[in-house]
């Protein structure tokens, strides 16, 4: 991607500013790709951050998201940040909000194929931010709502991080020479479970925090037949645990196929590779603490920074080695099954 000089400051203190652990990944990726990828982030925050924040009701971000997609769709104006910027009581994400007109205006200086990637993902991801607002926003601690099937887990999957494995591989396809083990369509359906898998990790890990902002993203019409209920203390019933279980196990299979993935790109992309293999591990280390349902009142489960440098290290040293990496993989895959059947 051919950027201005000026974008830069969008694209590397800001990202890393917003983006924790995510920019480690994006930085060893290579410059062809990892500017678009950065953009298409950048842009998918700052519609995050709009659609979470509970300085505004829910009927102005919801006004605010659509005029924002307006403008990452269109020549459409921006819209005013202003109020927002000033109510917020995080740094990083005033000043995305404050320069977001300059990441879209970037979004109109690339070239015509990587708009469209871009303008493609991110109305997926919105529409999922826009759903889930609709569908949580009278929800509080004591009045939890909850998804209704295992089809709304599926779509909102999809939505909000399915479709982004979709576009990374579009991605690196437009832009990196070398030809995938796998043809194109079969990629991209492993990168959708790849990128399914690893937001499945994440309402798993968070599943006590979004149940105390009255969130549940375990669907109702499994859990309503068991003796849990969302703010109950019910969490060691056998059919729930069976059902949480099954989730996790969701989660392994698409890991599992998004481990597949990674061997499917070429040799060559080695530091796509490495982007993608990172992701995995950590999900799958994060689901080895997850086998049982975490107690209300506890925190989300954190591989511990240490061990986040350690697996990179590693897998860096070893890149000429896939069966060494298939070792990690499938070491850390027995560890998760066998917790099933061990209290921690």
């Amino acid at each position: 991607m051919s950027t201005p000089s000026t974008s830069q400051p969008l694209l590397t203190d800001l990202l890393r500013r917003v983006s924790r652990s995510f920019y480690l990944t994006l930085r060893v990726l290579p410059s062809g790709v990892r500017d678009p990828i950065g953009l298409a982030y950048l842009l998918a925050r700052a519609s995050d951050t709009i659609a979470d924040t509970e300085l505004l009701p829910a009927d102005q971000r919801l006004s605010l998201l659509d005029a924002f997609n307006e403008a990452v769709q269109s020549e459409a104006a921006p819209p005013s940040m202003h109020a927002l910027v000033q109510k917020q009581s995080d740094d990083a994400e005033a000043e995305l909000l404050r320069v977001c007109h300059e990441a879209i205006q970037l979004l109109r200086a690339i070239s015509e194929e990587d708009r469209q990637l871009i303008r493609e993902v991110l109305d997926i991801i919105i529409s999922g931010q826009v759903l889930d607002l609709q569908r949580f926003h009278a929800a509080r601690s004591e009045k939890i709502t909850s998804l209704e099937d295992p089809q709304a887990l599926k779509d909102y999957t999809y939505r909000v991080a399915g479709s982004v494995g979709a576009f990374w591989t579009r991605m690196c396809l437009t832009h990196l020479q070398g030809t995938p083990s796998l043809d194109h369509a079969e990629l991209e359906r492993l990168g959708v479970r790849y990128g399914q898998g690893l937001q499945l990790v994440n309402i798993l890990r968070d599943f006590q925090k979004d149940l105390s902002m009255g969130r549940c993203y375990l669907p109702k019409s499994l859990w309503e037949s068991t003796a849990w209920r969302p703010g109950g203390k019910h969490g060691g019933d056998e059919a729930f645990v069976t059902l949480w279980q099954d989730h996790v196990k969701e989660a392994l299979a698409c890991l599992t196929d998004g481990w597949q993935y990674v061997h499917a790109l070429p040799t060559s992309w080695i530091r796509v590779r490495l982007a993608c293999a990172w992701p995995i591990l950590l999900g799958v280390r994060t689901l080895r603490h997850l086998a049982y349902p975490p107690v209300p009142g506890s925190m989300p489960c954190k591989v511990p920074r240490t061990e986040v440098y350690e697996i990179m290290l590693r897998t860096m040293i070893t890149s000429p080695l896939p069966e060494v990496w298939d070792s990690l993989f499938d070491r850390w895959i027995s560890q998760c099954e066998a917790a099933f059947s061990e209290r921690e």
